[in-house]
């Protein structure tokens, strides 16, 4: 519980309006993620893609601040 209280705390919590055209990318290993509700109606298309490369050790400074 103390782990889920300290990584749900809005600072550090990102939510998305979707709009037409939208992207939205994100490091899986890094992150919870959840989505929420939606029509099952509308069609939803969902690529998933992979990286190669060294393991990142620490986030850059600004990686660690939320989006304005």
């Amino acid at each position: 519980n103390t782990l889920w209280e300290h990584a749900t705390q809005p600072r550090f919590c990102w939510g998305h309006q979707w709009r037409v055209g939208d992207i939205l990318v994100w490091g899986k290993r890094c992150l919870l993620h959840k989505r929420g509700s939606f029509d099952p109606r509308q069609r939803r298309i969902i690529h998933r893609t992979q990286c190669k490369g060294e393991p990142v050790h620490e986030l850059p400074a600004a990686a660690a601040q939320p989006p304005p």
